[in-house]
C-alpha cells in the first residue's frame, strides 16, 4: 500500500485548550461501531454519563448549544481526561487528519478547518512537497475502480500543482491556466479521450500556453461589472449551503447585502484602494501570492483525484479556485466594514472558518460541486473575468 502526505504533515501538534477555537463544536461527531461497543461496556458514573449523552439511534454525541456534551468549560474532552485517549472515537482520534482512499493508495492530509493547521499551511513560505511511502500492507480491491482514469488524474494533478507553484508567473495567470487545463481535461474525460491527456499536459507546459493566457488576460481583464457580478454569485452560492455555525450565516448575509448595495464605480474604487494598501511593497505582494498558492494546493491535493468516483475533475479545480476567491472577497468585505489592514491572522481565521462550513458537510461539498457544474454563472469565462481583473 502506498501513502502520500504533504511535507508539513508531521509538524502538526494539537494545542488543546489553548486553541482559539474547538473541533468539538459546530458539527455532529459520528461515533464508529467499535467505539460504541466500548462506550456500552463502560461502567460506573462515567458509563452512565456516556449512556445518557450519546444519541444511540443516530450514533453521535449529544450537543448543547452546538457543543459536544463531553466538551468541558476549558475546551477539553472529558472522555480523554476521564477514561483515556484510547477511548476516543475514530473521528476524534483522527481529526484534523483527513484520509482519501483509493485502490492501492491512501492520501493523508491535514484539514484546513483546524486553526493550528490553517496557521501551519498559510504561514508556510516555500512550496509544498509531497512525500511518498510504501508499506507492506494488504491492498484493498475496489469494485469498478477505473485505474486508467485514476492514473490520468494523478498525472494531471501533478501538472495542476506544478502550474500553481510556478512562482515565475503572477498568481492570476497561474489561476487562469489552472481553470483552462481543468476545463480541457473535463472535455477529454467526458468524450472518453483519456489517451490524449498526456499531450494536453505537454501543451500546458509549453511556453506557448503562457503566451496564450497572456492574451486572455487582455481579453478578460478590466471587466469590473462582470467581476462584481461573479462576486455576488459567489456569496449567493455560499448562502445556499447548510450553515454549520449561526454566526457564519449571519456574516454571509451581511456581506451579500453589502455587495448588493454597491454600485460598480464604488466597487471599483474600494477594490483599488484595498489592493493599493495590501500590495504597497513587493515583498508583501509576494507573501500574499504564497498564501493564495497554499490554499489552492491544499484543495487540489485533497479533492482532485476524488474525480475517479464521479468523473468531474473540472468541478474540483473550480472548487479550489472559488474557495480562494471566497476567502479573499470575505477579507475585502471585512476591510470595507472595519478599514483595518488585513494581516495573516485574518487569512487564517477566514480560511479555517470557511473550511469548517464547506468541508465538514458532505451535503455542502456535493451542493457546491453541483452548482459549479450546472449553473451558467460559474462557466469558465465568468471565472476568468474575476481572475484576470
Amino acid at each position: 500500500m502506498k501513502y502520500i502526505i504533504p511535507d508539513y504533515y508531521k509538524k502538526f501538534s494539537c494545542i488543546g485548550g489553548d486553541c482559539p477555537d474547538t473541533c468539538c463544536a459546530g458539527w455532529k461527531i459520528v461515533i464508529d461501531e467499535k467505539s460504541k461497543k466500548k462506550y456500552r461496556r463502560e461502567k460506573g458514573f462515567f458509563g452512565n454519563r456516556l449512556n445518557n449523552e450519546i444519541n444511540w439511534k443516530e450514533g453521535v454525541f449529544q450537543q448543547y448549544e452546538g457543543r459536544c456534551a463531553f466538551l468541558n468549560d476549558e475546551n477539553l474532552c472529558d472522555i480523554y481526561t476521564e477514561i483515556g485517549k484510547d477511548k476516543l472515537c475514530k473521528t476524534c482520534r483522527i481529526y484534523p487528519r483527513h484520509i482519501e482512499e483509493f485502490e492501492s493508495l491512501r492520501e493523508i492530509s491535514l484539514s484546513l478547518s483546524c486553526p493550528v493547521v490553517a496557521k501551519l499551511i498559510l504561514e508556510k513560505e516555500d512550496p509544498v512537497k509531497f512525500l511518498y511511502k510504501e508499506l507492506e500492507k494488504e491492498e484493498e480491491e475496489y469494485e469498478n475502480f477505473d485505474y486508467l482514469l485514476f492514473t490520468k488524474l494523478m498525472d494531471t494533478r501533478e501538472a495542476l500543482l506544478g502550474i500553481t507553484q510556478n512562482r515565475m508567473l503572477p498568481m492570476r495567470q497561474r489561476i487562469a491556466m489552472l481553470l483552462g487545463l481543468g476545463h480541457d481535461i473535463q472535455r477529454r474525460v467526458r468524450n472518453q479521450e483519456l489517451f490524449s491527456v498526456d499531450s494536453l499536459i505537454v501543451k500546458y507546459k509549453n511556453k506557448k500556453a503562457v503566451d496564450f493566457f497572456e492574451v486572455k488576460e487582455k481579453e478578460y481583464g478590466g471587466h469590473i461589472r462582470e467581476r462584481l457580478e461573479f462576486s455576488k454569485n459567489m456569496f449567493w452560492l455560499l448562502r445556499q449551503l447548510e450553515v454549520r455555525r449561526k454566526e457564519w450565516g449571519i456574516w454571509i448575509c451581511r456581506a451579500e447585502r453589502k455587495l448588493g448595495n454597491m454600485s460598480i464605480e464604488e466597487y471599483r474604487k474600494e477594490l483599488a484602494a484595498f489592493r493599493k494598501i495590501h500590495s504597497k511593497e513587493e515583498q508583501e505582494k509576494l507573501r500574499w501570492e504564497q498564501i493564495e498558492e497554499q490554499i489552492i494546493v491544499y484543495f487540489l491535493f485533497t479533492y482532485y483525484c476524488g474525480a475517479v468516483y464521479d468523473e468531474n475533475p473540472y468541478a474540483k479545480v473550480k472548487m479550489a479556485v472559488i474557495s480562494l476567491f471566497a476567502i479573499e472577497e470575505m477579507m475585502f468585505l471585512e476591510w470595507l466594514f472595519t478599514h483595518q489592514k488585513i494581516e495573516i491572522s485574518d487569512w487564517i481565521g477566514y480560511a479555517y472558518q470557511y473550511s469548517r462550513e464547506l468541508e465538514h458537510s458532505d451535503l455542502n461539498l456535493n451542493k457546491m460541486e453541483k452548482f459549479l457544474v450546472e449553473k451558467k454563472e460559474y462557466r469558465l469565462k465568468n471565472f476568468l473575468y474575476y481572475t484576470l481583473y
